[in-house]
This record gives C-alpha cells, structure tokens and sequence, in this order.
C-alpha cells in the first residue's frame, strides 16, 4: 500500500495506475483532486482499494469519482468519509 501526504497531483495519478492500494487521507485535494482521480479510475484495472477520507471533496467530486466507477470494475473499496459530501 502506498501512503501520500501533500504529494503533487500528478505522481499521485501515476500511482494510482499502478498500485492496488493508496491512501490519500487528509490530502485536502479537493474537488479538483477528485476530477484528476476520477479521471484516472476511467481506465485503472489495477487499484483495488482507495482512501480519501478527509479531503474536502464535496458533493461534485463525490458525484465525478461516482461516474468514473461506471466503467471502472476493479475498485472494491473507496473510503469517502469526512468529505463534506451530503
């Protein structure tokens, strides 16, 4: 499992294509942390479990990553809590 801390945006989506288990808890990435990612979970056959509890998300990047995991069939865990989501 690979663990950030206010990492830059992009060498986190590059780990994101290759790991199967990041924790991105309190990064404060935002809603634009969450179209990057979301974006990135489009074409991920890899990651199997993903953290981003306490980033300050918010309904809208909630609702990108939700779209992303129509097409996305490997994600199993997606930890979303204290995101000001609802």
């Amino acid at each position: 499992m690979f663990y950030y801390r206010h990492y830059q945006m992009d060498n986190i989506i590059k780990r994101i294509n290759i790991c199967s288990e990041v924790d991105l808890s309190d990064n404060n990435i935002g809603y634009e942390g969450a179209i990057e990612i979301a974006k990135s979970l489009l074409t991920n056959d890899c990651l199997h479990t993903l953290n981003l509890y306490n980033n300050k998300i918010c309904d809208e990047g909630a609702i990108e990553i939700s779209k992303s995991l129509l097409t996305n069939n490997c994600l199993r865990t997606l930890d979303l809590c204290d995101n000001n989501i609802g």
